[in-house]
């Protein structure tokens, strides 16, 4: 038992460094960018890339996964955000980015189609849910700067989906949202940005603790 113990004990230390988290973070914004143009983002989506480069777009939901998850992960952590739903969406967004190019894209429709079109989608909404229920909590505790970002970041997601249903698929339009939510994870984890918030929490969460001592 004791050496179980010891052994997540290191594997949250490991998931809490920072340097770490941000390794993930260039790795997975510089490798995501450099894919998107591997083809003209234009014409051609990341799922249509991986048709010509199918290894290349299991690394792009590979590296992402990672950079999501441990930047996502260490934003709840670091403003004291205990929230199981929050958690939840950042896991099951790893399990449909990685189902995903597991599931490549086809030229016709079809079941396969359609499965990767789903988890697709549905990474999307569970790494957005998860950034943008963080900047709820936030919010509701008046921090005017995360109030700010949560109402920017919805505005970005529905001009994205209106691009998306005036022009269609698109790689470029796609980028757009990932690079923001990457933009977001970069400000509030590495920059003192939001030090008020940072403040405001951890001495929220320090007095919650010791009530629960007394």
């Amino acid at each position: 038992m004791k050496a179980d113990s010891s052994f997540v004990k290191t594997v949250v230390r490991l998931l809490d460094n920072r340097i770490l988290c941000l390794v993930a973070w260039v790795v997975g914004v510089v490798y995501i960018t450099v894919y998107g143009f591997l083809k003209n983002p234009i014409e051609y989506t990341a799922s249509m890339i991986g048709l010509d480069y199918p290894v290349a777009f299991i690394f792009w939901g590979i590296l992402s996964s990672i950079a999501l998850f441990l930047n996502i992960r260490l934003m709840y952590r670091r403003y004291r955000i205990r929230n199981k739903i929050g958690y939840i969406c950042m896991a099951l967004g790893s399990v449909c980015i990685m189902t995903t190019v597991f599931i490549p894209s086809t030229e016709e429709m079809g079941l396969q189609l359609i499965a990767h079109w789903g988890t697709a989608l549905l990474f999307a909404v569970f790494f957005a849910a998860a950034i943008i229920l963080f900047l709820i909590l936030l919010a509701r505790k008046k921090d005017r700067a995360s109030l700010i970002t949560l109402i920017a970041f919805a505005l970005i997601l529905i001009l994205i989906l209106a691009l998306l249903v005036a022009f269609g698929k698109n790689g470029l339009i796609e980028s757009f949202p990932m690079w923001a939510a990457y933009l977001i994870l970069f400000l509030y984890n590495y920059t003192p940005v939001y030090r008020t918030a940072l403040h405001n929490s951890r001495t929220e969460s320090d007095a919650a603790t010791e009530s629960e001592k007394q």
